[in-house]
């Protein structure tokens, strides 16, 4: 059985979820105006830049928390059939964090880019996009399974 403060500490990272979700799709919206107008590359490259530049940060804030607060092994102990899962969201964490870092550098120098690598980019971003979504809405379902008390072995 969760303790109260798991609970609270499982909605705020429902909070930041929110948080995070909404910074991605401003980024993605930024990703597809570079992609679609090759004249003012610089100036949205820019824009994009500025945006990754804010959720890097936050990103790797919102990770390490969730990697020391204990939070997951709460939930573990809890929910016992989750482990598999919660040790599957955790180890995509570093992988999300390498592939962010790398289309951060991609994009800082975009002016210098062929329109080729520019559709690259666009893919590539549009594929970290959606691994995001998909790790976070795991996420968050499996924790408001467990603080709701809907997961199996859970009452």
């Amino acid at each position: 059985m969760l303790k109260k403060n798991d609970k609270a500490m499982i909605r705020r990272t429902l909070e930041e979820h929110q948080n995070l979700r909404k910074q991605w799709a401003e980024i993605e919206e930024k990703a597809a105006q570079v992609r679609a107008t090759r004249e003012e590359m610089g100036r949205k490259a820019g824009e994009l830049l500025e945006k990754l530049n804010q959720l890097i940060p936050d990103m790797e804030a919102h990770f390490r928390i969730e990697e020391t607060e204990g939070l997951h092994r709460e939930i573990i102990e809890a929910a016992p059939h989750c482990t598999h899962k919660v040790e599957s969201l955790l180890s995509q964490h570093a992988e999300l964090l390498k592939a962010l870092g790398e289309l951060h550098g991609i994009t800082a120098s975009l002016a210098e880019l062929t329109q080729c690598s520019q559709t690259g980019l666009y893919d590539r971003m549009t594929r970290l996009f959606a691994t995001f979504r998909r790790h976070e809405a795991e996420e968050r379902t499996l924790f408001l399974e467990v603080l709701e008390g809907e997961g199996p072995g859970l009452a």
